[in-house]
């Protein structure tokens, strides 16, 4: 039948933390609501998602849920803005070795700060090149001319339209798929 085990007790040791500040590239303006996520790659798997935080109205967050020593790297979203990982950087594939925080139980890293800025917009429509009609649900991409790295995907709306949004400044293919 079934019992009580008392006096099984757990210890957590101290977490592992991560904090910093999410701002407007140029004006410094603290951006609040964004979404900071801490990604993980243990040995043998993929990056994994283990945590995040949402920045308050100074722009500050705090991930605070690692109990282990591991390799996180960091990134933010938010509205109108380009996602990015800490380091500057746009694009996960351009992530190297030096982008990756490593954490341990009682560490805490300070100012892995984002300075985030608005994307520049293709804007297109897509039509038949035999009748001219608009197609709509064509899978429009947009990769880096140098070296053809993916950096952005949408699709056409019913209208054939499409908004993609991408890192400024940067050299692209743009490539329209069905």
């Amino acid at each position: 039948a079934g019992g009580t085990a008392s006096g099984i007790n757990i210890t957590i040791g101290a977490a592992w933390l991560v904090t910093g500040t999410v701002t407007v590239l140029g004006s410094g303006t603290p951006v609040a609501g964004a979404v900071v996520d801490a990604f993980v790659y243990p040995a043998g798997t993929s990056w994994q998602w283990i945590d995040n935080a949402t920045t308050n109205a100074l722009g500050q967050y705090v991930i605070d849920q690692g109990y282990n020593t591991t390799n996180v790297f960091v990134r933010v979203q938010t509205t109108n803005y380009l996602d990015q990982y800490y380091s500057g950087k746009s694009v996960y594939a351009d992530l190297t070795i030096t982008d990756i925080l490593t954490m341990y139980p009682g560490l805490t890293t300070q100012n892995i700060n984002f300075s985030i800025f608005q994307p520049a917009y293709i804007t297109g429509t897509v039509t038949n090149n035999t009748s001219g009609a608009l197609l709509g649900g064509v899978t429009i991409s947009a990769f880096r001319a140098l070296d053809n790295v993916w950096m952005a995907e949408t699709t056409t709306s019913i209208a054939g339209t499409y908004n993609l949004s991408v890192v400024p400044a940067t050299g692209l293919k743009i490539m329209a798929q069905r």
